[in-house]
């Protein structure tokens, strides 16, 4: 039994660090900043100063970056809302079977632990 026990906690850690790994991957393909659109409370105008300050804009410059960027938001909003549907439903998949593999008193606790998981998420995504 504690074998088991080990055993499930080594496979959740190890899943969680999975999701870690492939959740930074899809973040750094697809993260608002590298498209620079407003998308998942990233600012367009935090971008359009980073550019500024980085890239010592004009103002005419800055005005072009401003128009590409709102031209472009649409589809850059339309495409994380699908890549985030997408991985919602793989990460509901997983968090399914990892249940299926825990004990009755596990898996209160791992449904607790996804929770607050999920509310510091939502927080850090604001």
């Amino acid at each position: 039994m504690i074998g088991s026990t080990w055993r499930a906690s080594l496979l959740l850690g190890a899943v969680f660090a999975g999701g870690a790994v492939v959740g930074g991957a899809v973040v750094s393909h697809v993260h608002p900043a590298t498209a620079g659109a407003n998308v998942r409370g990233h600012n367009t105008e935090e971008f359009l100063r980073l550019l500024t300050d980085s890239l010592a804009l004009s103002t005419e410059q800055r005005d072009g970056v401003r128009k590409i960027l709102d031209r472009h938001r649409p589809a850059a909003d339309s495409l994380w809302s699908e890549i985030e549907l997408r991985f919602e439903t793989l990460r509901s998949s997983v968090r399914s079977e990892i249940r299926s593999q825990l004990t009755p008193e596990q898996q209160h606790h791992f449904t607790d632990l996804m929770t607050r998981r999920d509310l510091e998420r939502r927080r850090t995504d604001r």
